[in-house]
């Protein structure tokens, strides 16, 4: 069963913007992304069709959940969905008695289990980043040692005397470029522009198959989020509160998303982080598990409440 956004909207009752733009993290490029809670109508719910969880939408990108699968998530300590209730005031886009009962209770939530949700997220925010390097290193290696240059002697040989190919390379972005040296005195705009033309599709043709192998070009993004929530977590468990907005840390998140760190570096940082994380785990009062029988009794008030 699925549903429209306008059959949705109406029977939402606490709906919030989500992402860089609740972590204060919001670049003039940034996406407006929002998550909201959904309780159905009763003769929707007592239907003998598998129970409604989950849609997503783009444009505007919305995601909906059931206040079962919301709180089942909740209960999770699932990073991206338990900084719904704690997202700034600002940032609520609709908040109905329900909401704003299910928010107030939030900290019915905060357990000594968000240490291995936070920390799941973040090692594997760890792992692409170091995949993706390996990917990058692999690809520069394979397409400077290959027989790419002598394809491109060739070409160049049957078109043009007096070029020389100095050098080829892939930039970070994995783009190929080629340098030229020139000993020629007299050649025509169209003659050059046919030489380069040449080269530029044979580069393309020859590193197609390497580029696509390539990581995204969004590792540095991996990275703020990795330290963005090694951060949360560790205020989580030392302090016992769900910091959303990071404008205590914005500036050294975002010289990381800016690429204002070398890898090494940045690895030792969340090592230690890390370590700092395990620490923090020992050490919380946090409680060792959410209340799943108080939680229930909150779902159910809120499932009955008109």
């Amino acid at each position: 069963m699925s549903y429209t956004i306008q059959e949705l909207q109406p029977h939402t009752i606490y709906q919030v913007v989500t992402g860089s733009q609740s972590y204060g993290l919001a670049t003039p490029h940034s996406d407006i992304d929002q998550k909201a809670i959904v309780i159905l109508p009763l003769q929707q719910l007592f239907t003998l069709n598998k129970e409604w969880e989950t849609q997503t939408f783009h444009q505007p990108d919305i995601e909906f959940h059931s206040l079962k699968k919301a709180m089942n998530l909740f209960l999770a300590q699932n990073p991206t969905m338990l900084e719904l209730l704690f997202v700034p005031e600002e940032m609520i886009i609709k908040q109905t008695t329900q909401g704003e009962i299910l928010r107030k209770h939030r900290q019915l939530f905060l357990s000594k289990k968000c240490y291995y949700s936070f920390a799941g997220y973040a090692k594997d925010q760890l792992t692409r980043i170091k995949s993706g390097l390996e990917k990058t290193n692999e690809t520069a290696s394979r397409f400077t040692t290959d027989n790419v240059k002598k394809r491109l002697e060739t070409c160049l040989s049957n078109q043009a005397k007096g070029f020389t190919i100095k050098n080829i390379y892939l930039t970070q972005n994995g783009i190929p470029g080629v340098e030229l040296s020139v000993s020629t005195n007299q050649i025509t705009l169209s003659q050059l522009h046919k030489i380069t033309t040449s080269l530029s599709n044979l580069l393309r043709a020859n590193t197609n198959k390497q580029k696509a192998k390539m990581p995204p070009s969004k590792l540095s993004k991996h990275a703020m989020h990795l330290f963005r929530l090694l951060h949360m977590a560790i205020e989580l468990l030392e302090t016992g509160e769900l910091i959303v907005n990071r404008e205590k840390d914005k500036e050294f998140l975002l010289a990381i998303k800016n690429g204002e760190f070398r890898w090494e570096e940045l690895f030792v940082k969340a090592d230690r982080l890390m370590q700092r994380l395990e620490m923090s785990k020992t050490t919380s009062r946090l409680q060792e598990t959410p209340p799943t029988e108080e939680i229930n009794r909150l779902y159910q008030q809120l499932m009955t409440r008109e």
